[in-house]
């Protein structure tokens, strides 16, 4: 990961730490456990953005990038000179501190330090879930489009919410789960 970020060409890197604990990550160091990353490239000129979150035994995680381009258009070509493992490693350069010398409150999975946030797709499950449960309780037949509409979501993204739920545990196993899935295992022996 170190050999790829040599051969980026930057214009300029900012790492923009959030406010909150540390987490351990290797050889000693900590990193804070979100930030954002913004780097300038060159030739042509892209503007790239990571949102990297960082996950205890893990470490960080892109969560999210963005990608603007000045004077072309984005394309798979464009996309490749693109090395976000590179811009990342660079970052973490800048970020990564020695915990016994700086004063930065560590998270070692104590309790009482904060916990980092829900990412956007586990926030968009649960709400997805709270208003299918409310539908459901109010005895709507129709639970998934009353998600729909106030989530203002196509249906195949709230079908993704709701699975996305279920697998988190937020709503019970769909219904035509089980039979489905029996119905499978059958046809594949």
């Amino acid at each position: 990961m170190r050999r790829a970020a040599a051969d980026i060409d930057l214009i300029s890197l900012e790492v923009v730490p959030a406010p909150g604990p540390y987490v351990r990550w290797e050889a000693g160091l900590a990193v804070p456990w979100n930030f954002r990353v913004v780097a300038v490239l060159t030739d042509p000129r892209i503007l790239v953005i990571l949102d990297v979150q960082t996950i205890p035994n893990r470490g960080p995680i892109i969560m999210e990038s963005s990608i603007r381009v000045h004077g072309a258009s984005v394309t798979s070509v464009l996309l490749r000179k693109v090395r976000c493992a590179a811009i990342l490693a660079l970052a973490l350069q800048q970020v990564a501190v020695v915990p016994s010398t700086s004063d930065v409150t560590v998270d070692d999975g104590q309790p009482g330090l904060s916990t980092p946030p829900d990412s956007q797709a586990v926030s968009n499950a649960r709400r997805a879930a709270a208003i299918y449960q409310q539908a459901c309780e109010s005895g709507n037949h129709a639970p998934t489009k009353e998600v729909e509409l106030l989530m203002n979501r196509s249906r195949a993204t709230v079908s993704g919410y709701l699975r996305h739920a279920r697998d988190l545990g937020l709503l019970p196993p769909h219904p035509l789960s089980a039979p489905i899935r029996t119905a499978v295992q059958r046809l594949l022996r």
